[in-house]
């Protein structure tokens, strides 16, 4: 269950997950088999300019994104399809971080 506490965290073949930070928007449609996801994060992640820069370089390649919050941690991997960094509008110094991806066929 998504609260407005859950952390977006995302794991790109490092050794530990990236916190970037709390959820600010999740979506999730089937326009394919296995489903696109789309999730905002806001926060001020450690290192990120190196997270951002990482990111960037896994776009069309598959990545874990992870939603924890205090009841329950839902995991999804993804083909990042999509990326933006931007400040936050209503955290300043904050920035908002916007993942989309599809979800591979679990057949």
């Amino acid at each position: 269950m998504i609260d407005q506490k859950t952390v977006v965290q995302v794991n790109y073949g490092q050794e530990k997950d990236v916190v970037l930070g709390e959820i600010v928007k999740f979506s999730y449609y089937q326009p394919t088999p296995g489903g696109h996801i789309e999730v905002t994060a806001s926060g001020i992640p450690s290192d990120c300019s190196s997270v951002c820069k990482e990111l960037v370089a896994r776009i069309g390649k598959m990545i874990q994104v992870r939603l924890v919050s205090s009841i329950s941690t839902s995991e999804f991997t993804i083909k990042l399809d999509q990326l933006s960094v931007s400040e936050s509008p209503v955290d300043p110094g904050a920035i908002e971080i916007y993942l989309s991806g599809i979800q591979p066929d679990k057949q």
